[in-house]
């Protein structure tokens, strides 16, 4: 008897331009995995194998979205507070919409030093098939990121597609002795999505869908606090 192969089909939604699409969709990762890894040979020794053959590696390249930045974007920070950003084709005081920030007494004053950033994404998510409450990890890619590794680090979260959409990337700046500025560049890998479900197979699509039809997708902000675990009480309420 055959096991019925486990699956999540992720469709990935904006309403950007169509060419971003064409141009930083979002991959599995064994479709995009690092130039430094792809140029590894296959090692043939036993006693000290590179890392071509590592089961930790291959497996999650095996089964892990690559999300790529969307844009070019140039942030000015000192101090824990974000001074300035630059985003090719935004009119300066359009970047909230795209750019945002989380208080430190939101964290109780930890991570002295840290600069919080907020990355508005353009993608919505939804999942489909038998395995579509399958919770995902959005972690840092640091496989991808070998030139900025620790200039950015992506804080980690787990997310359900089957219950919200969002794809905001959270992530802290290194500290710095005075102002300082990161540039982030558009195609280079700025997040990874693993499955927290062994052996459940992602499908991916791309999809541009009119602004009206992408709104929508977004879940319905029902209550003051709580919003995805009440969310997903009142989604599963006949099931149990």
């Amino acid at each position: 008897m055959f096991k019925k192969e486990k699956k999540v089909k992720l469709t990935f939604h904006t309403y950007h331009p169509k060419q971003m699409i064409d141009m930083f969709p979002p991959k599995l990762a064994g479709q995009s995995t690092p130039d430094w890894f792809k140029t590894l040979k296959v090692s043939k020794d036993t006693v000290f194998p590179n890392m071509n053959s590592c089961p930790g590696m291959v497996d999650l390249f095996k089964n892990t979205v690559n999300i790529p930045l969307w844009q070019d974007l140039r942030i000015k920070y000192d101090n824990g507070s974000i001074t300035d950003v630059d985003i090719p084709g935004v009119p300066k005081g359009e970047e909230v919409h795209f750019v945002q920030q989380h208080m430190p007494q939101q964290w109780n004053q930890s991570f002295k030093g840290y600069t919080h950033v907020k990355l508005m994404s353009p993608w919505l998510v939804t999942a489909e098939g038998p395995y579509r409450d399958t919770p995902f990890l959005m972690h840092n890619p640091s496989w991808h990121n070998t030139e900025q590794l620790g200039k950015f680090n992506l804080l980690p979260g787990e997310v359900n597609f089957a219950y919200q959409s969002g794809t905001h990337i959270n992530m802290f700046l290194q500290p710095s002795l005075g102002p300082a500025e990161i540039t982030l560049n558009a195609g280079n890998v700025i997040a990874y999505l693993t499955p927290l479900q062994h052996d459940v197979k992602i499908e991916l699509e791309t999809k541009w869908i009119p602004e009206e039809e992408w709104r929508s997708l977004m879940k319905h902000h029902f209550t003051f606090d709580g919003f995805y675990r009440k969310t997903k009480k009142w989604l599963t309420r006949d099931k149990t």
